[in-house]
């Protein structure tokens, strides 16, 4: 649950920073576009100002008279910041004044023109009197001031951002945490039920079973037919008592707290400890099955040992239940740092691509009715998915149809 938790909380990040995202692009683009608006009035008004100024006498060349006059440096400071230029009909310039360096090329076809070094906006406007060109007049405005104001906003957005993702993961997480509580209770008081069920079930199966058994023993005065009713019932009761008890191991694999204390585990000794247990219940079909076992004698992991068992007990089981006879079953183990590995690879039937995300779902068996011939419940994948998530570690499966299947089990070392 917990997984499922931080899964839940990161998404609800990852959505909420994806709004913030955008929120913020957008307010950044508005704001560049508006920036960008208000300079190119500004210009406009600059070059409207500079062709008003020009002396429409005929006698005079036509200059602009805001180019040709000299103010006072205290009147003229703020002009002296930008740029302003004169071209005649023929692109010459003849006139200009201010202090901002041009480097673009006069281009009497662009209205407006962006200069990278040092960073400007330039606007060039003809001046036509009466369908008369006069001349040209191009004013530019440096943007460092603009970049400045562009500067802060992204940061401050920046820093916004960074803010509200940390206060809004403290409240997802409280959010998530608090909506999970009630499942988190409904699924204890299912695993709790789960475990009774299967625990009160045991004592009328067990009277079934035996009852079966003392009517097959003493079957003098039975009829065939009698006998085989009573055979079909000893067989269910059996299935039933198998479902249980795997019910009971899936409810104590799920609980949260260890019924003992993990303690450093030899997982080689403990591996082989399960073989042979399997061996002597394989008996008289041990024959047919190869082995092949190759585990370091020093691989460890933490964990209890009657669980761990029964998780690699499951897996290897389940390997037998698919595999064609004579199976070979192939069992590898390393280690890392942190990690202990076992794979266990078998030649068998293998999983289809489209059932391979199922295999650890409960009563979910590949082939049902091979299932069922051998006494398999669909739990044992389960069971040991359940016993692997308890210890900290986790278990994958790759596989190809009719090549086999590779079960991987990593457990904290």
């Amino acid at each position: 649950m917990t997984k499922i938790a931080t899964r839940l909380a990161l998404s609800n990040l990852l959505v909420f920073l994806s709004v913030l995202g955008v929120f913020s692009a957008a307010v950044y683009l508005f704001w560049q576009h508006e920036s960008c608006q208000e300079l190119e009035k500004e210009l406009s008004r600059l070059a409207d100002a500079v062709i008003a100024s020009i002396d429409f006498d005929e006698s005079d060349a036509g200059q602009p008279d805001l180019l040709t006059s000299s103010l006072p440096d205290e009147a003229s400071r703020s002009l002296l910041n930008l740029r302003l230029q004169w071209f005649d009909p023929q692109g010459k310039l003849v006139r200009e004044k201010g202090q901002l360096k041009l480097s673009l090329p006069f281009d009497r076809q662009a209205a407006l023109q962006v200069q990278s070094f040092p960073h400007a906006l330039l606007l060039t406007r003809p001046a036509l009197v009466d369908g008369r060109l006069l001349g040209y007049a191009r004013v530019a405005e440096p943007l460092i001031e603009a970049d400045q104001s562009t500067a802060i906003l992204a940061s401050g957005l920046a820093l916004g951002v960074a803010i509200a993702l940390c206060v809004a993961s403290l409240g997802i997480f409280w959010l998530v945490r608090e909506a999970l509580c009630p499942i988190q209770d409904n699924m204890r008081r299912l695993r709790q039920f789960t475990g009774d069920a299967s625990h009160e079930l045991r004592n009328p199966i067990m009277a079934i079973k035996s009852n079966s058994s003392v009517a097959l023993k003493y079957d003098r005065d039975m009829r065939a037919g009698d006998r085989e009713k009573f055979l079909s019932i000893l067989d269910a009761a059996n299935q039933m008592e198998q479902l249980t008890n795997e019910l009971l191991a899936l409810a104590s694999a799920e609980r949260e707290e260890a019924r003992s204390a993990p303690g450093k585990l030899n997982l080689a000794s403990l591996v082989t400890d399960v073989l042979s247990e399997l061996h002597e219940l394989a008996k008289p079909d041990a024959d047919d099955v190869v082995l092949s076992v190759d585990l370091p004698t020093q691989l460890t992991a933490q964990g209890n040992s009657t669980e761990l068992k029964r998780l690699f007990r499951n897996i290897i089981e389940n390997a037998l239940l698919y595999s064609p006879r004579p199976a070979k079953i192939a069992i590898h183990g390393s280690s890392s740092a942190t990690y202990a590995t076992v794979r266990i690879e078998d030649q068998g039937i293998g999983i289809s691509p489209e059932d391979l995300q199922r295999v650890f779902d409960r009563f979910w068996r590949a082939d049902r009715a091979r299932s069922r011939q051998r006494g398999g419940t669909g739990l044992g994948l389960a069971i040991a998915q359940a016993i692997a998530e308890k210890h900290g570690g986790k278990i994958s499966v790759a596989s190809q149809p009719g090549k086999g299947s590779c079960f991987t089990v990593c457990l904290p070392s």
